[in-house]
């Protein structure tokens, strides 16, 4: 049997080894950090695109209510002007009464007390 010959293994100095495996690190910090910056700009911009919608809803649910506080004021101005030039206030006008009063609960249970000052 004949012997065969021993391959020749490359052995590159400690020291270049080791630049090897700081640059390789170096490289894979930096792409951790850039995967990194895109996650979190992802984030940041979805967080943006939620908060834009969130804002265009309490816009519109602003808007609702201003559109109720109207409706309520009108109702309103048309009881008093029909109480004015009444003699006796009727069961529809006591029953108009009523139905203000409650809408005019619900509209001041949606907006809160400003704090008591001092």
């Amino acid at each position: 049997m004949m012997a065969l010959p021993c391959p020749v293994v490359y052995r590159a100095p400690l020291t270049s080894t080791r630049m090897d495996v700081a640059k390789f690190l170096q490289l894979e910090t930096h792409r951790s950090l850039a995967h990194a910056v895109a996650t979190l700009t992802d984030l940041l911009m979805t967080t943006k695109t939620q908060l834009a919608a969130d804002l265009a809803g309490v816009a519109e649910q602003v808007t609702k209510i201003g559109a109720e506080t109207r409706t309520l004021l009108s109702k309103i101005d048309a009881l008093a002007t029909q109480l004015a030039t009444a003699d006796q206030i009727g069961d529809e006008a006591e029953a108009a009464l009523a139905a203000l009063k409650d809408q005019a609960r619900v509209v001041d249970e949606l907006v809160p007390d400003e704090p008591a000052q001092g």
